[in-house]
């Protein structure tokens, strides 16, 4: 871990590929402006200036300015990127996570390579800290040449226009939204806990503390979120939201939302849209050339019951259909065996109850053999590439398999799409289910 941290590599044409120090920030940032401009215009992106600074001033707590890898050239930075920490749950149980972020190279040294070499030292650092899963958002195709696979679904909205909010009347119980302080963690996690856990997801985002308390007194950037307590006119605190810290291409996010009771989802959403469309409109527009806001898009990755709602008092919603993270998995062996209880619950509760066996996996390359006994996992081991003759029970490409575990595809969907997906009869089912199809929502923890 202390080499891959310290040594620097030489690259061609005088480049050095080396971890990044707070004195980078600046340079950092201009080379994100260079990278992330929108439009045709090229208009700057002054989120990603203050994100760039955020993750290079060694106050975050998921990314350090020692977890940039840049690349320098005659004192330039031309190419870099972040490797944060992602707070992630796979069936309750945590997950090291890795996640490459704010992936950038100047325009005049693309097509060297230089975002490769970088992604391979992030990569080396992710799984030398012990992460058993890199997951990452950004460009449509680019990053399956790195060993990711689509696999959860990200940023699917009900988008509100703000001007097809039902009005307000005297039936409606008064609301009130205020950020949560520091002293709230408690409060707060609470509730974004047991919103979480009424829903049966698969793969959950942990609120850390440290997170929670940077994004109220420390961040300097724009691309995170603000937790808000919902508040009756009591002062009773009967819900929370999440909000994104400015408005966005005329519309803001709401990355989670949850009441202390299920029935006031019905009572308190559309005064506490009214609450947020005011919150809204006192945050900053940071790109002239966006429209002004109009709507409200609450995330309902993870089949969130919110669209049921709204439709039920009719409110008039869009659906924004969801794009995908990218989920790159190293070591299957080792991730299976972490999240052996996982695996040995679904057995227990399942048909195969107690179940004895080997099953073997070909991902054509290699594979795996998952040896069980009364139910319980007893080792994952990986299988030489496949000879002429070898019966596997299962094959998947490996990107198919990384879609099943993750819960997005079913076993029956994939075979659909790839025709080298196959198992047998009593492994399909066997198949089903230790990976069943189950819905998740990942929040990026910027």
């Amino acid at each position: 871990m202390k080499q891959i941290h310290s040594e620097q590599i030489d690259l061609a044409d005088g480049a050095v590929l080396r971890w990044a120090t707070p004195a980078d920030a600046a340079s950092y940032a201009a080379l994100a402006t260079h990278a992330f401009v929108i439009g045709p215009e090229a208009h700057p992106n002054p989120n990603v200036v203050t994100y760039a600074h955020d993750l290079t001033s060694d106050l975050h707590p998921l990314c350090h300015s020692s977890d940039v890898a840049v690349v320098s050239q005659h004192d330039h930075i031309v190419a870099a990127a972040a490797l944060m920490s992602q707070p992630i749950r796979y069936g309750g149980v945590i997950v090291p996570t890795g996640r490459p972020e704010l992936v950038c190279s100047h325009r005049s040294v693309r097509q060297k390579g230089y975002v490769r070499a970088i992604m391979e030292r992030l990569h080396a650092k992710s799984e030398a800290r012990g992460d058993l899963l890199q997951v990452i958002t950004g460009i449509p195709h680019y990053y399956h040449q790195f060993g990711y696979a689509w696999s959860i679904d990200y940023n699917g909205y009900a988008r509100i226009e703000t001007n097809a909010l039902p009005p307000l009347s005297e039936t409606h119980p008064q609301v009130m939204l205020r950020p949560f302080e520091r002293y709230e963690y408690k409060r707060f996690n609470e509730m974004y806990e047991r919103e979480l856990a009424s829903r049966g997801l698969l793969v959950t985002t942990p609120y850390p503390e440290e997170l929670f308390i940077h994004g109220i007194e420390s961040t300097v950037s724009t691309e995170g979120f603000r937790p808000y307590g919902i508040y009756d006119e009591s002062n009773a605190c009967v819900g929370f939201c999440i909000l994104t810290m400015r408005i966005w291409e005329g519309f803001n996010a709401v990355m989670a939302l949850g009441f202390t009771e299920p029935a006031s989802a019905f009572t308190h959403l559309i005064p506490t849209l009214h609450a947020i469309h005011a919150v809204n409109q006192t945050l900053p527009k940071p790109v002239s050339i966006h429209p002004d806001y109009h709507a409200i898009d609450i995330l309902n990755d993870g089949e969130h019951p919110i669209s049921k709602t709204l439709s039920a008092l009719g409110i008039p919603q869009t659906t924004i259909a969801p794009y995908t993270w990218y989920v790159r998995i190293s070591d299957i062996p080792r991730l299976l065996m972490h999240l052996h209880t996982v695996l040995e619950s679904r057995i227990a509760a399942s048909m195969l109850r107690g179940y004895s066996g080997t099953i073997c996996i070909t991902f054509y390359r290699n594979g795996i053999t998952m040896l069980w006994e009364r139910g319980v996992l007893l080792a994952v081991t990986t299988r030489d590439s496949a000879s002429y003759g070898d019966t596997p029970h299962a094959g998947y490409p490996p990107e198919a398999f990384t879609q099943q575990f993750c819960g997005w595809r079913s076993h029956a969907e994939l075979r659909a799409w790839y025709p080298d997906v196959w198992a047998t009869p009593a492994t399909t089912v066997l198949l089903d289910i230790l990976f069943p199809k189950s819905p998740s929502q990942l929040l990026y923890m910027n």
